[in-house]
């Protein structure tokens, strides 16, 4: 600026302010500060994230042990309630040859029922045969 043209400005120029210089200067330290912590967590970050889940995934097979734990002690509780109240029914000698007796003959009554459909399958194919040549003859 020449002095002609700092003549003819009508405002003046405001002294240097000395306590602003430091404060802005506090301020760029402290945003390069917080710049530099910015970065630090990201590079941190993912392998920070890696062990959160790796312990979660802990914590919850653990819990899932626990909880197996419990249910297979609950069952063993249950079983031994069980053995304790369960009777075993008497059976009725007369009622145990009966049974077994309409066991045997439903044995008898199925080995003879697989012969008879295999003596029925055999006729039937038998006709069948009978049957197309009755129709291949000439009439």
């Amino acid at each position: 600026m020449t002095p002609s043209e700092y003549a003819k400005q009508t405002k003046g120029i405001e002294p240097f302010d000395e306590e602003l210089s430091r404060r802005v200067q506090n301020l760029a330290e402290q945003s390069d500060k917080l710049t530099e912590e910015v970065i630090s967590y990201r590079k941190t970050l993912p392998s920070r994230r890696a062990e959160a889940m790796q312990r979660r995934a802990e914590v919850i097979s653990a819990l899932e042990a626990k909880k197996e734990e419990q249910r297979r002690g609950e069952e063993a509780a249950n079983a031994k309630e069980l053995e304790k109240t369960a009777t075993l029914p008497k059976a009725d000698l007369k009622r145990k040859s009966e049974v077994a007796e309409t066991l045997q003959q439903s044995v008898r009554d199925i080995t003879g029922l697989q012969v008879s459909i295999l003596e029925q399958a055999t006729a039937a194919n038998e006709q069948a045969k009978l049957v197309k040549r009755l129709r291949t003859m000439p009439a």
